[in-house]
């Protein structure tokens, strides 16, 4: 799975793909800015219906936005609401918003950055 965090003027942007145990989910989405963090939430719902358990993948963009001029921690995290529910931070990364030239750079696993500890509901 790859996944990117980048700035578009003064938006940020996150493409990427979930994978799941099936081809019967509602995908939604969900941001919480909280300075210097932006996490974003990618849920995956199961469907009411009988489905044939196959495993699928899907694409997305996410747009968030207009932010303030600043560099942002960014958090990707997946959600699966079926039963038992669980989310998986997928992606960390620094990103500049609203700059000419927007470096990104990938955080190791594990790495204590200023959000560490923050709380994050959707």
């Amino acid at each position: 799975r790859r996944i990117e965090a980048f700035a578009n003027g003064d938006k940020l942007n996150v493409t990427g793909s979930s994978g799941t145990a099936g081809p019967c989910f509602d995908f939604t989405a969900a941001a919480r800015r909280d300075d210097p963090a932006v996490r974003l939430w990618v849920i995956a719902t199961p469907q009411e219906v009988p489905c044939v358990q196959v495993l699928a993948s899907f694409n997305y963009l996410l747009e968030v936005g207009p932010l303030p001029k600043g560099n942002y921690y960014v958090v990707v995290v997946h959600r699966y609401a079926g039963q038992p529910a669980r989310d998986t931070v997928v992606h960390e990364t620094r990103v500049g918003v609203g700059y000419t030239a927007s470096p990104t750079a990938d955080l190791r696993p594990g790495l204590t950055e200023p959000w560490a500890g923050h709380r994050f509901p959707p």
